[in-house]
Parts: C-alpha cells; structure tokens; sequence
C-alpha cells in the first residue's frame, strides 16, 4: 500500500532500564525515555538502520493493557508505520478488513495522531501520522 514506510517494531519489556542496557550493547543509538500518556506506558526507540527501530515498551501503570500481556509471556507487540494522507490510509485499511483499536495522540511522535489497528489475522499494527 502506497503511503506506508515502515518504521519501527514494538516489543514488551519488564524492565526498561535492563532493555535499554541489553539493546545499548549492540546498538548504541537509544532515544530518551518517553511516557505515552494514553497507552499508560514508558518507551524508548533503539535505532537498527536509517528509518528502522525497535521500541522497548515498558508498562508504566498496574492498569497498562500491556500489563496483562507481559503476564501472559506476550513480547512482541505490534509493527508501527509512518502514514502519508492518514485518514485516507485508515479508510483503506478499513476496507481491507483492518479494525480501529484505539486512536490517540502520541508523546512519542510530538503529538501527532496515532492509532492501533488490528489486522485480519489478528495482528497489531500502528499507524503514525506524518
């Protein structure tokens, strides 16, 4: 689909500290920590390329849903792409059989718009807007 770059991988993590120490070994272009407000967690992105990261997502409150992930074994999390034209994007999705998760804007991406949708095979993306 025209208008999607992919940018990064989201993956659970206990202990972000501990993460960001492991990921700094290999890769030693981390950002800061940001917390996400709407998602009740705290994350980081460790640079793999150019335009590809890996986000180290921490939860930051009991009541977080990926609280409940993390305790169920669940790490891996979802795949995060830059949007051109974002509504348009979500309409087509949508038409595809993608289904609006949650719509939120993001401390992360400087307040713009983001939301999670799930996939046909039951599969979590993330839409950022650009």
């Amino acid at each position: 689909m025209n208008g999607l770059v992919p940018h990064h991988f989201g993956c659970l993590v206990r202990n972000l500290d501990e993460a960001m120490a492991c990921y700094g070994a290999l890769f030693p272009v981390i950002s800061p920590k940001i917390y996400v407000s709407a998602q009740k967690v705290t994350v980081c992105f460790v640079q793999f390329a150019d335009s590809i990261s890996l986000e180290l997502i921490e939860p930051a409150e009991p009541s977080a849903a990926t609280q409940t992930m993390l305790k169920r074994g669940i790490a891996y999390y979802h795949v995060g792409y830059l949007a051109k034209e974002y509504d348009q994007r979500i309409l087509e999705l949508e038409a595809l059989g993608f289904s609006v998760v949650e719509s939120f804007r993001s401390e992360a991406f400087e307040g713009r718009r983001c939301a999670f949708l799930m996939t046909p095979l039951l599969h979590l993306i993330e839409l950022i807007e650009v």
